[in-house]
């Protein structure tokens, strides 16, 4: 943990995990796909019980009521985040964090801002990087946190991550186990 902070006198916390993919072993959409769809998130990560966009009102500059029931972009294999998107992220227990996704560059990369207790945040990019052997899936987490809190944060994450992305990159690689955004909401029923 080191770094200049964000906030002054605040330093900053990184993780970084990557898994890499060879050529030809998944499907480029098909991890694009589990990487940008919120309501698949549960089904390779673990620590998320469930991920669910907010209602975007029509007239919101980019969104169409967007929500549970209006996500055809998710059947067109296209990124069901968009710039401005807030999504709710249920984990196990009492951990709720709701981001804001900040960037989104479909099929490559999308980051979210989250809101972490005592008023800490935490920026997370998710992205497909090239790689001379194929396609590396990354995640990382950083922003300005206290020692004690970022210590703990980044041992929690790592192997959380380094799990998350080797189950992704397995449901990736067998697209008929890929699931549909209407499978992971009939099990949370």
């Amino acid at each position: 943990m080191s770094g200049n902070g964000d906030r002054a006198g605040s330093p900053t916390a990184r993780a970084t995990v990557d898994v890499r993919v060879p050529a030809g072993a998944a499907d480029p959409d098909a991890l694009w796909r589990l990487l940008s769809t919120p309501e698949l998130w549960p089904a390779w990560a673990p620590h998320i019980r469930r991920a669910e966009p907010e209602l975007r009102p029509e007239g919101d500059p980019g969104g169409t009521g967007r929500g549970a029931g209006s996500r055809a972009d998710v059947t067109q294999g296209g990124s069901a985040l968009r710039t401005g998107d807030r999504v709710r992220i249920d984990g196990h227990g009492p951990v709720t964090v709701t981001a804001l996704i900040t960037l989104v560059d479909p099929p490559r990369r999308w980051d979210f801002l989250g809101h972490l207790p005592l008023g800490h945040q935490m920026i997370a990019p998710h992205e497909l990087v090239d790689d001379p052997a194929g396609v590396r899936v990354r995640m990382a987490v950083h922003g300005p946190l206290p020692a004690s809190v970022g210590s703990v944060l980044l041992r929690a994450y790592r192997p959380l991550a380094d799990v998350a992305l080797r189950r992704l990159v397995a449901l990736a690689t067998d697209p008929d186990a890929l699931p549909r955004a209407t499978d992971t909401e009939r099990t949370e029923r």
